[in-house]
C-alpha cells in the first residue's frame, strides 16, 4: 500500500462506510431479536453469525485496501462507523421497527381474539356436540348388541348337535 495521506484517508474513510454497514447488518439481527423473543442458543448462534460476518468482512476490507497488512486505522475507522450509526441511524431504525413490529402483532392479537377464537370456540362445541352423539350411538348400538347376542345365545342354548355336527332343535326334533 502507498503510504500517502490521501490513500491513508480514503482507506480510514472506506473503513468508516464498512463500519456504519456492519452496524446496519447487527439492526437487521436485533430486528429479528424483536420480532421474536429468542432462545439464549439462538442469541449465542446469532452472535457468532454476525461475528464471521464482520471478520469476513474487515479482511476483505485489508486485502482490498491494505494488501493483507494490519492497519490499525482500519479498524479504528470500523469502531468509529458503526459507533456514528449505532447512535444515529440505528436509534430511529429500531424504533421504527419496533412500532411496525407492534403493530403488526397487534394486527394478529386482533385477528386471534375477534375472528379465531369464536371459530375455534365454535368447532369445540361441534366437535363435543358430535363426541356426545357419537358416544350416545355407540351406547344404544352396545345395548342392542347385547340383546342380540343374549337371543342367539338363548336360541343356541335350546339346541344339541347331532353326530353330524348339525343343530337339532329340542322342541320339535327337527334338524336345523
Amino acid at each position: 500500500m502507498d503510504n500517502s495521506f490521501y490513500m491513508q484517508t480514503t482507506s480510514f474513510l472506506v473503513a468508516a462506510a464498512m463500519g456504519f454497514a456492519i452496524s446496519l447488518i447487527y439492526d437487521v439481527f436485533r430486528i429479528l431479536r424483536l420480532f421474536a423473543k429468542p432462545e439464549p442458543v439462538s442469541v449465542f448462534i446469532q452472535d457468532i453469525i454476525f461475528s464471521l460476518i464482520c471478520a469476513f468482512l474487515t479482511f476483505g476490507l485489508l486485502i482490498v485496501r491494505c494488501q493483507g497488512e494490519i492497519r490499525w486505522f482500519i479498524f479504528g475507522g470500523e469502531l468509529l462507523g458503526f459507533l456514528i450509526c449505532r447512535f444515529t441511524l440505528s436509534m430511529l431504525i429500531i424504533s421504527a421497527a419496533d412500532k411496525i413490529i407492534r403493530a403488526i402483532k397487534a394486527v394478529f392479537r386482533f385477528i386471534d381474539r375477534y375472528l379465531y377464537s369464536p371459530i375455534k370456540k365454535l368447532k369445540n362445541k361441534i366437535v363435543h356436540f358430535l363426541y356426545l352423539q357419537i358416544r350416545k350411538f355407540m351406547v344404544f348400538f352396545n345395548q342392542v348388541l347385547k340383546n342380540t347376542m343374549r337371543m342367539v345365545y338363548n336360541k343356541l342354548k335350546s339346541r344339541k348337535f347331532n353326530e353330524a355336527g348339525a343343530f337339532i332343535d329340542q322342541k320339535n326334533g327337527k334338524k336345523t
